[in-house]
This record gives structure tokens, sequence and C-alpha cells, in this order.
């Protein structure tokens, strides 16, 4: 099963697409100091990620190539 996840950071949601939601938070907590929190996740693949990216484009920071 493929699923799209809303990970927390601060003030910044990271939409994602991951077969493994445990396991991909795990691998940004690891590389991040701050604590990250699953808002939640929706069953999904790369598409409807996409599309949650359009949708929210005008919210979009481009800051680095995580975030």
């Amino acid at each position: 099963m493929n699923y799209v996840y809303f990970i927390l950071n601060n003030d910044k949601v990271k939409i994602g697409y991951t077969k493994n939601v445990k396991r991909r938070l795990k691998q940004l907590q690891t590389a991040n100091g701050d604590n990250l929190i699953l808002l939640g996740y929706i069953e999904g693949d790369k598409e409807v990620e996409h599309q949650l990216h359009q949708k929210f484009d005008t919210y979009r920071i481009r800051e680095n190539g995580e975030w």
C-alpha cells in the first residue's frame, strides 16, 4: 500500500509519498534536530502527492529539498 503523509516541522508541513510512514518519519527525524510530528496520512500515490503540492503551491517554501 502507498501513502501520502503530512509531517509538521515547527511552522512547516511536509507533504510526501512513501510505502512505509513510520520508516519515513524516522528517516526525516534522523536528519532533523527539531521534533517532527506526524499529522496524518492518507492512502495515495505519487499522483495524489503531486495534486496536493499543486493545490498548496502558493504556500510552498522552497528553501531546501525536503521542506
